[in-house]
């Protein structure tokens, strides 16, 4: 798969204010984990634009972890495209339906 978004600046931000080669990959996690929070928030509250803003935030610790964790082990080629695209591979042909508004696979 192919992705069309463009993660560079992302990259290039979180490389100027250090975050890749100083950051803690579990300061990281819970920056992530902080920003799923907001977004919680923003749900309940039905507040479009808030969840706009932290689906956002979230996308950037993801860049962010990935980043460093290609750096953690010596590994370039993580990434938040080889991620997702890693995911999709699993996901892609899985099969099931969506009940009560969730998604249940089908047993493999």
């Amino acid at each position: 798969m192919q992705l069309a978004i463009e993660f560079e600046p992302i990259r290039d931000w979180a490389h100027d204010k250090k975050i890749i080669k100083e950051g803690n990959v579990f300061r990281q996690y819970t920056k992530f984990q902080e920003e799923g929070g907001e977004l919680a928030k923003a749900l309940i509250k039905e507040d479009k634009l808030e969840a706009i803003d932290a689906i956002g935030d979230i996308c950037v610790t993801l860049v962010s972890l990935a980043e460093q964790l290609a750096i953690l082990h010596n590994d370039p080629t993580i990434c938040i495209e080889s991620c997702i695209n890693s995911a999709y591979n699993v996901i892609k042909n899985r099969t099931g339906k969506c009940i009560n508004g969730d998604f249940i696979k089908d047993a493999e």
